[in-house]
């Protein structure tokens, strides 16, 4: 038995990863994956992420074109289980397979909150999809709730994280940071949803508690310019910092005292356990998605910021993160890789696709 995992592209984001990571593991537990990406990335980072022996393939084709191809792997593994990351290749399989043109068992894993984040014609095209899949996959319950609300008929659903390799090594331990100059860290793409500009607008704020505080800015994206801009014009810049993409975010997990997530939203923020893993505290925007489901799981409820009081609650907050026991944070971690373990999600996954 074989599982095909398609997906757009292995660009840098979280789906991207959960890609990498999921493969990585099922190899390494014997089984039978390949992954098929529509497009080239626009850059190499999740690549990287994938081990050598996983075989990859890229079709160079959008998902309405992709058709032919798509047929003719699905009749070199005919029977076997698919399970896609794209919305927009699901949709064309899903029709192909109500067409009778394909018999895989069909499985779809969404990640965001669908009344959100889809215009009311993908999300006409979802609830036509869902009835014909074999199995969902969702990474928060806030997500499965959205999806239930469509009141269409849903095959069986299941709620997996993202896995965290990370979190399989033993933990590096919390220091006990410097509580006059903290380092914060926000590791994330630079576009608007993300929330580095209020970040920016809080940091001053910041200061005038902890003046020797330092951010950095790990990620880039169509922000940047207006980012560096806004730094520029709050009088901050010396206290930001703005490093890129990184392939390899652990040295600057590993630096960092408190790792901060802004976002407007977030399905499953790999960043969580992945500053956790590298032994960084966390403070968190309390925005829609799984942030807080997965926060609270972990006993970390009181490090959520509400984004309607944001820049008024943040430096309170930040005092407390930094004061709270290593203990607590040990603790947290110790949650988190019980419930981001790759190996208990790529059993999950393979137990339910091959049923």
């Amino acid at each position: 038995m074989q599982l095909t995992i398609l997906i757009t592209a292995m660009d840098t984001g979280g789906m991207e990863r959960f890609a990498a990571n999921l493969c990585n593991t099922l190899l390494s537990q014997k089984r039978e994956v390949r992954l098929i990406a529509l497009n080239d990335a626009k850059n190499t980072g999740s690549v990287q992420w994938l081990e050598d022996r996983v075989p990859f393939q890229v079709l160079h084709r959008r998902a309405r074109w992709a058709v032919p191809k798509l047929l003719r792997l699905s009749r070199e593994h005919p029977g076997e289980p698919v399970l896609v990351l794209s919305l927009e290749i699901a949709v064309v399989l899903g029709h192909l397979k109500r067409l009778g043109l394909i018999r895989n068992p069909l499985f779809y894993r969404e990640s965001t909150d669908v009344r959100s984040h889809l215009n009311p014609a993908w999300t006409r095209r979802l609830t036509r999809l869902l009835p014909r899949l074999d199995g969902l996959f969702v990474q928060s319950r806030t997500v499965e709730a959205d999806i239930i609300s469509l009141g269409v008929p849903l095959p069986p659903v299941t709620c997996i994280p993202n896995p965290c390799p990370a979190l399989t090594l033993p933990s590096p331990g919390f220091n006990i940071p410097n509580p006059s100059a903290p380092r914060l860290l926000c590791v994330a793409r630079l576009e608007k949803i993300k929330g580095q500009e209020r970040l920016l607008n809080t940091l001053p704020g910041i200061l005038q508690v902890f003046p020797g505080a330092t951010l950095t800015l790990l990620g880039d994206g169509s922000m940047r310019k207006q980012l560096e801009q806004n730094a520029h014009d709050l009088g901050i810049s010396g206290q930001v910092v703005f490093a890129g993409f990184q392939e390899n975010p652990a040295p600057y997990y590993a630096q960092a005292d408190v790792m901060m997530v802004p976002s407007d939203y977030e399905g499953f923020p790999n960043v969580i356990p992945e500053a956790l893993a590298h032994g960084c505290r966390l403070l968190c925007a309390d925005a829609p998605g799984g942030i807080r489901e997965i926060m609270e799981a972990c006993g970390l409820g009181a490090f959520l910021i509400p984004l309607s009081d944001f820049s008024g609650a943040l430096p309170s907050a930040l005092r407390d993160c930094l004061a709270a026991p290593s203990s607590l944070w040990e603790s947290a971690r110790t949650r988190m890789a019980e419930t981001c373990a790759p190996e208990a999600v790529a059993n999950v996954v393979w137990d339910l696709v091959t049923a």
